[in-house]
């Protein structure tokens, strides 16, 4: 019979998996969380606002997706540098990535304004859920801007083995400023769903925007060893 070594588990190997691991995991918890929190907002104002939110919110979901494909290619050819200590080829990987997210959702910026009164018959017939989702989509194309650099952001931090402090933007970002603004524009000044909408596009930016400084600031440092 032939006698198999036991493997034993290398904790050490794990921990550093779940020190990566946890907060890229709560990353997206956080994002995940505020989208649900403003349907739930937006199903609270009324059935046609919520049909509204929903329909424009699959359509900007959709390039969304290509973004994530953007910033996960990013993640990895930007952990290749870092691994190689090639600083230099890691930040032109960087600003690429940053560079053809910005062309990719400005073209779909002038496609969602363009055709914001046809696109929402892609999921449903009812005119005036098509009527409100169709100003969402005005929204929508400076909102999936910010959301397309803050995909891409937290990619190339990822791929830097930067997570713990793009995880406290991203709940400082959403939770902080972005729901509380939704509330505010949404509910209490009573700007209906459209309010919900400026309140996630504030959040949005506010993510872009620190994750973008948080990068300039991780790049510039590892640069000057």
């Amino acid at each position: 019979m032939k006698h198999f070594a036991v493997k034993f588990v290398d904790f050490s190997k794990i921990i550093k998996v779940v020190k990566i691991g946890l907060p890229v995991a709560m990353q997206y918890v956080f994002e995940i969380g505020v989208f649900a929190v403003a349907a739930l907002m937006a199903g609270n104002i009324g059935a046609t606002e919520q049909a509204a939110h929903q329909t424009a919110i699959t359509l900007a979901a959709m390039t969304y997706m290509m973004a994530g494909g953007i910033a996960s290619a990013a993640t990895i050819k930007v952990g290749n540098s870092f691994g190689n200590q090639n600083y230099k080829r890691l930040q032109k990987f960087a600003y690429a990535s940053y560079h053809l997210v910005i062309i990719f959702m400005m073209f779909f910026a002038v496609i969602f304004t363009l055709f914001n009164q046809y696109l929402p018959y892609l999921i449903t017939n009812d005119t005036s859920v098509v009527a409100l989702a169709a100003q969402l989509l005005i929204i929508a194309a400076l909102f999936q801007l910010f959301d397309g650099t803050q995909v891409v952001g937290l990619g190339t931090l990822r791929g830097m083995g930067d997570v713990n402090i793009p995880t406290l933007i991203t709940f400082v970002a959403y939770w902080l400023i972005g729901i509380p603004a939704a509330y505010i524009l949404g509910i209490y000044f009573n700007a209906g769903v459209k309010g919900i909408w400026y309140g996630l596009t504030l959040g949005l930016l506010t993510s872009s925007a620190l994750l973008y400084l948080r990068f300039r600031y991780v790049i510039n440092k590892v640069l000057e060893k």
